[in-house]
């Protein structure tokens, strides 16, 4: 409970529709407050004196209301009452009765007659003309032993300095309209500031600087949409410089198969040339042009094969005929057909093998091929003398095959794009063979198969690892 207290307070404060309700209270009250303190300063600048008998006609009406009280609460005691309550400041008190005849008075009043007519005819005046002195008498009926009667209580009139204000009743609504859009703007000055910079790396941003980055802290709304235009132009500057190295290595792969046909193009012409410029040749000499023709032509198959190979894997063009066969006799029958190559460069073979049969249920020509890559690829780029050790066997997720072989140290960065198409890590200055398309089609044909390839590279020691799933 107290943990979904926290989120919703947590949420609650990171909402910006809550504080935009927030700020709006905040401006309300403060543009009030602010409002009627102006208010009372111009106020005591504005106020004009006057001379007023409020006091004394309120001192008479409050002496009358306290008597009247009393007697109805204590009307045995109404002498008593009368001699303790009145008499302060000139006032008197009676009880007269229905013709004018003091029935009580207080100390020190000396009527023995009342003229109610006259009583209020001069109350009348009092209020329509005040003067200082001048007697201001209420009476209010009251029942004293059982019989109708006046209490009366009568006082001088005692001017007092009293001061009028103006009514700023029209300034003071306009005043707090003001206010209020002086605090809003005030308190929003922030946020409109971070819109506003939002606004500018946005252009920015359309306008291709995708380094731009937007400095928005908060955590409202705002903030999440500043983080996502962050993640998005991210993204982007990811992409097209993934672009770029793509159409780089396109570059690249134009110039690397432009010299790869043209080579043994040349070659082949060159030969050709030379059959025919020279019929009476000797059958040694003859048969050893053909050989480099059929060689050099051998070589641009492979290498147009691979073209066409990766085309159909990237289109998504190639299906899949998976049979069931054991991956160590694959393996065998492509290493008994490989080390040869292998010797003639100076490289040994050694396999390992840790289950013996390996059943794998996959499409063996795609597998094969995929193999046969990474095995040429571990003799170019293997160290003269050297050795490639081929391992198989099984880990959790399935069967799983290692090509080992040392070579010249690479970057992490070049280990990172080695399954990249086109790409080729060339260490050092001197140019390799080939378009880049070997490790590349491996990666596809291991990933159609619901399998993965990986690098592990230190110091020169390259294993490349497939994985593939068990048979179902």
């Amino acid at each position: 409970m107290i943990e979904r207290l926290l989120q919703l307070s947590n949420r609650l404060q990171t909402t910006l529709r809550v504080k935009l309700m927030l700020t709006f209270v905040v401006c309300a009250l403060l543009s009030f407050f602010t409002a009627v303190a102006i208010d009372r300063i111009s106020k005591e600048f504005q106020k004009k004196p006057y001379i007023s008998y409020e006091s004394s006609k309120r001192n008479v009406q409050e002496l009358l209301s306290e008597l009247e009280l009393q007697l109805e609460s204590e009307p045995g005691a109404a002498a008593a009452v009368l001699t303790e309550t009145s008499g302060a400041g000139g006032m008197e008190a009676y009880v007269a009765d229905t013709s004018g005849r003091v029935l009580l008075h207080s100390p020190g009043a000396a009527r023995t007659q009342w003229n109610v007519y006259e009583a209020l005819i001069a109350t009348k005046d009092a209020i329509a003309e005040p003067r200082p002195g001048q007697p201001y008498t209420l009476l209010s009926p009251i029942r004293y032993r059982g019989a109708e009667a006046y209490l009366i209580v009568s006082g001088p009139l005692v001017p007092e300095q009293a001061y009028t204000f103006p009514d700023h009743q029209l300034f003071n609504f306009i005043l707090v309209i003001v206010l209020f859009v002086f605090y809003f703007y005030l308190f929003t000055l922030r946020k409109m500031r971070n819109i506003r910079q939002m606004n500018r790396g946005l252009n920015r941003i359309a306008d291709g600087e995708l380094s731009v980055r937007l400095n928005v802290a908060s955590r409202d709304e705002l903030g999440m949409v500043a983080k996502n235009i962050n993640g998005m132009a991210r993204r982007l500057e990811e992409q097209l410089e993934r672009e770029r190295k793509l159409e780089q290595s396109r570059m690249e792969l134009i110039t690397s198969v432009s010299h790869d046909l043209r080579t043994p193009l040349t070659s082949i012409i060159g030969y050709l040339t030379i059959l025919k410029d020279q019929p009476d040749a000797a059958e040694a000499e003859r048969k050893r042009y053909i050989e480099n023709t059929y060689s050099k032509t051998d070589q641009l198959r492979r290498l147009i094969d691979d073209l066409f190979e990766y085309t159909k894997l990237s289109a998504g063009e190639v299906v899949l005929r998976k049979t069931e066969f054991d991956l160590i006799n694959l393996l065998k029958q492509m290493l008994n057909e490989f080390e040869p190559i292998a010797q003639l460069q100076d490289v040994a073979i050694r396999s390992e093998w840790k289950t013996e049969p390996l059943p794998v249920l996959a499409d063996s020509e795609l597998i094969a091929r995929a193999i046969d890559n990474l095995l040429i690829n571990a003799l170019k780029f293997s160290l003269k003398p050297g050795e490639i050790r081929i391992m198989a066997g099984t880990d959790y997720n399935g069967p799983c095959l290692c090509i080992e072989n040392r070579g010249r140290p690479i970057t992490k960065e070049q280990a990172e794009q080695l399954f990249d198409r086109f790409y080729k890590a060339t260490p050092g200055e001197e140019p390799q063979p080939g378009a880049g398309l070997g490790l590349s089609i491996t990666k596809n044909i291991v990933e159609l198969h619901g399998g993965r390839v990986w690098l592990i590279h230190e110091a020169g020691r390259f294993q490349f690892w497939i994985a593939l799933p068990f048979p179902r």
